[in-house]
This record gives C-alpha cells, sequence and structure tokens, in this order.
C-alpha cells in the first residue's frame, strides 16, 4: 500500500511530525528551565543568609548611599531584611530573605508633604530632604496608633536602621528602569495619578486583617481593603496606580519576595507594563559625615568591602584611609591586613540615643 501513496503526502507527513517532535521538544525544554529557575530561586535566600558582610558586598553590588541617592527615582523599589521576631515570621512564612518593602518617593510636591508633614518631622530637619521612602509600617515617626503609611528621609533611615540592625541588616535598592520618552516627562506627567491617591492614602493604617495577612502567602486574596495595608500591598498598589501593573491584579496578593529579581517561586522576575522594568538588586550602605570617629563603627565592619574597580577604587580607599588616620590615629591598628584598607563606612556618632521604629 505504501507504494500507493504519493511521495509528496510521504513529505508533507514528515514535516507535520517533524514540526510537532520540535514544539514538544521545546516545551520540555523550557519546562526544565522554568523548573531549574524555580529550585534555585528557593535557594536563593538559604545562600544569602549564610553570607557574611563582604559576600552580601559582593552579590549585591554594594555603593555608598551618596552615590546613588541622585539616581533614585520616584518608582524604584527597596526591599529590606529585619531581624525582629515579626521580620522573622514574615522571611519563614514566605521563605525568603525579605521581610519589608517600600518604593522612593523623589521630589514630593508640596500637598503631599503637607499631608504627611515632612516638614514637621524631626524638627524641621527634612525640609530639604528630597528622597524618601514610601512605605506602610507597624510603627511611623509620628508615632501614630497602629501604625500606617508614611513618608520616611532615606537618609534619616539608614542611619537609625545601621544603629539598631548592625552588622544584619541587609538594605537593597533596585532602580526602576523606563523608556526614553516616559523619561522625558516630569514625574507628574508620567505618573498622573501619583499624587491622588498618595493623598488619598495618607491616613491609612498598617494592616489590621490577620486573615488578609496569612492569605498573601498563598494568595487567596479576592478583595482588596485600602483602609488599612501591608508593605508590599502598598507597593503593589502604587505600581498598580502608575500603570505598571495590571488593574486586575490584587495588590494585597503581593509579598516583598515579589519584588526580587532572585526569590520568586515562579522562577521569573516582576514583568511590569508600559515599557518599564527592574535592574538587578544593589546593597546601599551608609558613608559616615566628616567628623565622625573612626571607633563609632561595629568591629566587625571595619574592613567591609565596596565594589568599585580600578582608579576609582584605589583613590576611594586612599581618601577614606586619609580621613581615617587624621580622624584616629589608632585606628589603624585596629584594621585588618588581610582585607586592604578599610572602606570607611561606619555609623554617625549617636549623643542622644535614637529610637527607631521595629520594621516589619
Amino acid at each position: 500500500k505504501a507504494d500507493h501513496v504519493p511521495k509528496s503526502k510521504v513529505s508533507s507527513i514528515s514535516r507535520s511530525v517533524g514540526a510537532v517532535v520540535c514544539v514538544r521538544a521545546a516545551k520540555v525544554k523550557n519546562n526544565v528551565s522554568a523548573a531549574r529557575k524555580k529550585v534555585g530561586n528557593r535557594l536563593e535566600s538559604r545562600k544569602v543568609r549564610k553570607m557574611d558582610q563582604q559576600a552580601l558586598d559582593n552579590h549585591f553590588r554594594a555603593a555608598f548611599l551618596c552615590d546613588v541617592k541622585d539616581e533614585m527615582q520616584t518608582g524604584d523599589i527597596i526591599l529590606l531584611r529585619g531581624c525582629e521576631r515579626f521580620s522573622m515570621m514574615i522571611r519563614t512564612g514566605s521563605h525568603s530573605n525579605w521581610s519589608h518593602s517600600a518604593m522612593i518617593v523623589r521630589d514630593p510636591s508640596p500637598a503631599v508633604r503637607a499631608a504627611y508633614k515632612l516638614d514637621e518631622a524631626e524638627d524641621g530637619a527634612w525640609k530639604d530632604e528630597t528622597v524618601f521612602l514610601y512605605e506602610s509600617d507597624t510603627e511611623t515617626w509620628d508615632k501614630r496608633e497602629g501604625g500606617g503609611v508614611q513618608l520616611y528621609s532615606i537618609d534619616a533611615y539608614m542611619v537609625w536602621m545601621y544603629e539598631d540592625y548592625t552588622p544584619d541588616f541587609l538594605f537593597v535598592w533596585r532602580k526602576l528602569k523606563i523608556p526614553p520618552q516616559m523619561a522625558a516627562l516630569p514625574c507628574s506627567e508620567r505618573f498622573p495619578n501619583l499624587e491622588e491617591e498618595m493623598l488619598a492614602l495618607s491616613s491609612a493604617m498598617y494592616e489590621t486583617n490577620k486573615r488578609e495577612l496569612a492569605k498573601v502567602l498563598i494568595k487567596a486574596n479576592f478583595r482588596e481593603d485600602m483602609s488599612s495595608v501591608f508593605c508590599s500591598e502598598l507597593v503593589a498598589h502604587m505600581l498598580k496606580v502608575m500603570g505598571l501593573l495590571p488593574p486586575e491584579a490584587k495588590a494585597n496578593n503581593y509579598l516583598p519576595r515579589t519584588f526580587s529579581s532572585r526569590e520568586r517561586l515562579d522562577g521569573r522576575d516582576i514583568e511590569l507594563m508600559r515599557g518599564c522594568k527592574y535592574d538587578l538588586e544593589v546593597r546601599i550602605r551608609w558613608k559616615p559625615v566628616e567628623g565622625t570617629p573612626q571607633d563609632a563603627a561595629p568591629a566587625n565592619w571595619s574592613s567591609g568591602s565596596l565594589i568599585f574597580e580600578g582608579e576609582e577604587r584605589a583613590d576611594l580607599f586612599a581618601s577614606l584611609q586619609t580621613q581615617e588616620e587624621e580622624l584616629s590615629p589608632s585606628a589603624s591598628s585596629h584594621q585588618s591586613t588581610e582585607s586592604g584598607p578599610s572602606t570607611g563606612m561606619v555609623c554617625p556618632p549617636t549623643e542622644e540615643p535614637a529610637t527607631a521604629p521595629p520594621r516589619s
């Protein structure tokens, strides 16, 4: 019977079978690749958890806040690893290294500054500040009952966090990359609904619904209630308002881990709309103000590593070493000769103990 089958038909059948085999092979390859990414992402938090400070600097390409602050813009993501009991519960329940998330807001409008009382904060110390963390936390700088949504000066935040969480505190930044035509617009035109929503949420409390907090671990929230919000819910909601996440997405099904490039259980990075995407994480470190005594630094941070290359690295180390010798002549005897010169990254002195709110 095969002798009577036209050769053209046999060739057509062969091509069809070959196409089916190729498609199935491609699907298998993609599934294997996705599975590998999922396994790798689930192991990421364990790997990071075991790293010392120098390894964390290398892993997250550490940079000083003062060196990258001018690059920060509205929509950037901040991820934090807290070490309090509530933070440990979040990290354990979400199988993640991150317990808190926030969003950068740059140059808030006068109306937003007034609504969040920024000019009154710290006896007017934030009047000239331009870069803030937008977050929902269990406690706020103005001591509101139940905590809630707030804007917080990133400089003050870093100082207090290093004082409270050194050496375990981990603070990383993901820069929002936007298309050139979008970057040419002022923020008010780039994200026209952002200011109105920030004003509407200025009095929102931290999440009071414990059931909603539990359901987020399995993405089982089907209705949103913005009268009280947790940290990653606020970030996701604002990204929706900015048009970067789909409107149908449920903000209260987002965890801090969701905004990480390496720890999502689906093995993929978060996908944004409007042609935007996030850069990989960069660890942000605090650079001391001029005149800070070297002995204010924790001993195990005295030889921390900052990731710069070539002449820039050498010049930085040389200038910081000179500064340390001028401030504390005896400090050099405490430096490790094996890890090279110190970066001089120390905490500012605390004449009056600062009470920092616990971070979720």
